[in-house]
């Protein structure tokens, strides 16, 4: 007999704490054929979800074997939290780059200089 248990922990590892967990345990008889199992494991909550799967050998009488060749453990799934897309902020008018913005305004004084001092030669 195997007993199979499914292990669902949600971790928030920004303030290192588990925030829950839960767990699902069934029994399979081996030697008879496996149709199958579904079991639910809820964990709400924010930060990400581990979900384990641990396999242990069982005597008849439902105690454990004690052999630690008849257990094992793995983590078969692991979801982050979901991230929220960050609208992107609207820009009013271009963007130019500052070094730009000075070359035209010298551009634009030495012009009008160019042209006062035309003006008042003529």
């Amino acid at each position: 007999m195997l007993e199979i248990k499914v292990i669902a922990a949600r971790i928030h590892f920004a303030t290192q704490r588990v925030i829950d967990t839960e767990s699902a345990v069934f029994f399979v008889k081996t030697g008879e054929v496996f149709h199958g199992a579904a079991c639910h494991v809820d964990v709400p909550g924010t930060g990400t979800l581990v979900v384990l799967l641990q396999v242990r050998g069982m005597q008849q009488d439902h105690t454990p074997s004690g052999n630690r060749k008849y257990f094992a453990a793995d983590i078969i799934a692991v979801q982050s939290s979901q991230i929220l897309p960050q609208v992107p902020h609207r820009q009013i008018g271009q963007k130019r780059p500052l070094l730009k913005l000075l070359s035209e305004e010298i551009a634009v004084v030495i012009a009008t200089q160019l042209l006062l001092s035309r003006i008042q030669r003529e």
